[in-house]
């Protein structure tokens, strides 16, 4: 096939004995997701698929299966990559439980344009991890069921992640660390099945993040920032083991119009050193506070409905500082707003009845 060609793979299993590597920019289509297998089985530490040596590369309607107990599914190291309507399996083996390896269903190594869209990840793996300078990535409406981690994008200069479902993982749901461009995350789920990880993660970052219409429920945290400045907005953050959101070292984030209710920690918090404006959340029946903030200055928290939680509706503590104003904060099982521990807080027209204290 000539540079720049495609191959049409019809219904059937395409058996791989050993990795098959493309060194030209090729399309690869197959007749259907469920029709069209490419597998490999039995080859420890290798790829299904090594991609390294072309320049743009493109699979649609296709079945990637390995049980490999220590290998990736694909390798790609390109400067542009197409993914759509693919079906990524690792199937669980006690093997790789035991090797403790961080596998991959599908791995990408590139430096220009990619998108994953459509496509399924399953198995005893993480499902994507993308990275590389300078880099532009999308992946859109994917459904991750894998038992490690869903989507890890690292060391990137753009980024738009939307419409994803992820679950099942032990590590965070979705994760971006270290880029240089906005990063949007908008509409995604994000369920995990052991409450040890972050369902969404944001860290490091020399731009702004946005982060709109998630859903984050059974993780450790929801959603947790730490390093990063931007937006988290109509957010559904809820039965987490600790805060629905986290805002943490030295972020600066409007938090609005988010919903954080029946977390085993705080609605929201600031922590060590995070600051911004937290209006017109909703922070409910939470085991802790409402909306806590500790070791931080600089938040304003504006026209909250902070109430049936726990602990108080709103608590300023450890040398913090906040204004609030125009909150609610009713029914909680000890103060509507407390501040203590060397913190202070200019409070106007905020609306506390029936607490448990005051």
């Amino acid at each position: 096939v000539a540079d720049g060609g495609t191959i049409k793979l019809a219904a059937g299993c395409f058996k791989l004995d050993k990795t098959l590597y493309i060194q030209r920019s090729l399309k690869i289509q197959g007749a259907g997701m469920k029709a069209s297998t490419i597998e490999m089985r039995g080859l420890p530490d290798a790829s299904l698929i090594d991609a390294s040596g072309s320049i743009n590369i493109s699979f649609s309607d296709l079945h990637f299966l390995t049980t490999s107990d220590q290998c990736s599914s694909i390798l790609l190291h390109v400067s542009s990559f197409s993914i759509s309507k693919c079906h990524f399996e690792m199937p669980h083996t006690k093997t790789t439980r035991e090797a403790g390896k961080n596998l991959w269903c599908l791995l990408i190594i590139y430096s220009g344009r990619g998108t994953v869209k459509d496509s399924k990840f399953d198995g005893h793996c993480m499902s994507i991890m993308a990275g590389g300078r300078n880099s532009d990535v999308e992946l859109i409406n994917n459904t991750c069921r894998s038992d490690d981690g869903g989507i890890f994008i690292l060391n990137q200069a753009k980024a738009r992640i939307s419409g994803n479902n992820i679950s099942k993982y032990r590590i965070e749901g979705i994760l971006v660390k270290d880029f240089s461009a906005t990063v949007t995350v908008t509409d995604n789920t994000c369920e995990g099945a052991h409450n040890e990880a972050v369902g969404i993660s944001i860290m490091d970052g020399n731009a702004e993040v946005h982060l709109t219409g998630n859903t984050c429920r059974k993780n450790d945290c929801g959603i947790g920032l730490d390093g990063v400045q931007g937006t988290v907005s109509e957010n559904f953050c809820n039965e987490n083991m600790t805060c629905g959101i986290e805002i943490g070292i030295n972020s600066a984030m409007t938090v609005e119009k988010n919903t954080c209710c029946n977390n085993k920690g705080h609605g929201i918090g600031f922590f060590e050193n995070g600051s911004g404006t937290v209006i017109n959340n909703v922070c409910e029946a939470n085991h802790w506070a409402g909306i806590a903030v500790r070791r931080s200055d600089n938040v304003e928290i504006v026209e909250n409905q902070c109430n049936r939680n726990r602990n108080n509706g709103i608590a300023i503590f450890e040398n913090s500082e906040a204004v609030l104003s125009g909150n609610h904060c009713s029914h909680n099982r000890k103060n509507g707003i407390d501040i203590t521990k060397n913190s202070q807080g200019t409070i106007k027209g905020n609306i506390c009845r029936a607490n448990a204290r005051c």
